[in-house]
């Protein structure tokens, strides 16, 4: 089937993408198009090298890898970065929403100061201690607008989102499904839902998010960070401008390290934050210790 004719109209309303489920590959007169969020770089030169006889290769990424190994690999399947937008550019075109980073360091009683064995182990406490989930709580009610919460793993997800009585986005439901709970952001003026970042960091376009906030918790990982906070960053002109992140870190070993990472990237991509302090052993329940 050929196309008889191109013509551009002004047009607002819902874009509906039709494709073959499960397969979003795109042939147009024999270009190959493929959003491959998620892809390691080392996946995306294996697949360079099959493509011998392609007499252009674009790549279009909003993350280049930062780990130097990554980063070739990269390179050695597309060629040299050519060409480079940063969000801030885009921000002052008003092309992205602007955004305000506040960074939380909520401060844990001394028991728990290196009584982890590890990162994960830390992570695990994060998650689902009482005083976070309280917290959490706490913020949740003081944000305007949309919130979306991001945890690493899914049952403490799961356990926060029954806590706060909001909506769970879970990697068991549909396409058709997932799709239907993000467009609750879209009619409703103050909606919360939780979700981890594995689901929901790439590969999503929800315009009307307000606020996100970056539960335990992101690591010192460059294209986790920066991708979640981009799920915030799609502009509506006279509905959505601006986005609030709240990047919530610990007094805790592994914790403390990385969140030193990501204030590095904040700083690299110029995104404003300030930093605050919270005791929260005030949201202990009474009689627990």
């Amino acid at each position: 089937m050929k196309i008889k004719k191109i013509e551009e109209i002004s047009y607002e309303g819902d874009v509906y993408n039709l494709h073959i489920e499960d397969n979003h590959n795109y042939f147009v007169e024999g270009n190959c198009v493929k959003n491959c969020h998620g892809a390691k770089a080392y996946i995306a030169q294996q697949i360079m090298q099959q493509a011998t006889n392609s007499y252009l290769r674009l790549g279009l990424t909003g993350t280049v890898p930062k780990d130097p190994l990554d980063r070739a690999n990269l390179i050695s399947g597309f060629g040299p970065v050519v060409y480079e937008v940063k969000a801030n550019d885009l921000q002052k075109r008003n092309i992205l929403s602007s955004i305000h980073i506040s960074i939380f360091t909520l401060v844990y009683p001394k028991e728990y100061i290196n009584s982890f064995v590890d990162w994960h182990d830390e992570t695990t406490f994060l998650q689902s201690n009482e005083m976070y989930q309280h917290f959490i709580q706490a913020l949740a009610g003081t944000l305007e607008g949309n919130t979306l919460i991001l945890m690493k793993n899914i049952d403490p997800a799961k356990d926060l989102a029954d806590m706060l009585k909001c909506t769970y986005i879970s990697s068991k439901l549909s396409v058709e499904k997932r799709q239907d709970k993000f467009n609750e952001f879209v009619h409703g003026g103050n909606h919360t839902a939780v979700g981890t970042y594995s689901l929901l960091s790439t590969g999503i376009d929800i315009v009307h998010i307000h606020n996100i906030i970056l539960g335990p918790t992101p690591g010192k990982s460059f294209v986790k960070t920066i991708q979640s906070i981009g799920r915030g960053l799609r502009r509506k002109e006279g509905q959505k401008e601006h986005i609030n992140v709240v990047d919530v870190t610990s007094n805790l070993k592994f914790d403390k390290k990385h969140i030193k990472d990501r204030k590095t990237f904040y700083k690299e991509a110029k995104y404003p934050f300030e930093e605050d302090k919270m005791d929260v052993g005030q949201f202990r329940l009474k009689g627990k210790s």
